[in-house]
C-alpha cells in the first residue's frame, strides 16, 4: 500500500510496503516530551523471505539508524520491478543493481543472518 510518510522534514515523501519492506512511524514518548512537540522515529524494515509465512518464528534484525532517508539506504535500493527503459545512466546503474539485490534476496541465494 502506497502511503505518505511526513517524518518531519518538509514534505512527505510516498513510500511503499510490500511483502519484504515495510516502513515504520513511532511517537517517542520521550523526545515529544524532551522537545515540547510531537517527535517521531522512524525505522525501514527488510523482511526476510519466509517472515508472512512464519509468524511465530523469531529472526534476526540488523538496524541502521539514519536520520534523513525515508526508504532502505543501501550501497544499492531494493526495487521489486526491472528499470524502466527512460532511465540512464546512473539512475539506470543504480535501478539494474537495487532489481538485482531484490532478485538475489528473494532467490535463497543471500546467506541468513545468524
Amino acid at each position: 500500500m502506497d502511503a505518505v510518510l511526513n517524518w518531519g522534514r518538509g514534505q512527505g515523501a510516498v513510500v511503499q510496503d510490500n511483502k519484504w519492506v515495510k516502513h515504520i512511524r513511532i511517537q517517542s514518548e520521550l523526545l515529544t516530551k524532551f522537545w515540547g512537540r510531537p517527535t517521531y522515529l522512524g525505522a525501514v524494515v527488510l523482511l526476510p523471505d519466509g517472515f508472512d509465512q512464519h509468524p511465530e518464528a523469531r529472526f534476526p534484525l540488523i538496524v541502521e539508524q539514519d536520520h534523513y532517508h525515508r526508504d532502505l539506504f543501501l550501497p544499492v535500493g531494493f526495487r521489486t520491478e526491472p528499470p524502466t527503459p527512460d532511465l540512464k545512466e546512473g539512475a539506470l546503474l543504480n535501478a539494474q543493481y537495487s532489481y538485482k539485490f531484490y532478485q538475489d534476496w528473494i532467490s535463497g541465494r543471500l546467506p541468513r543472518v545468524s
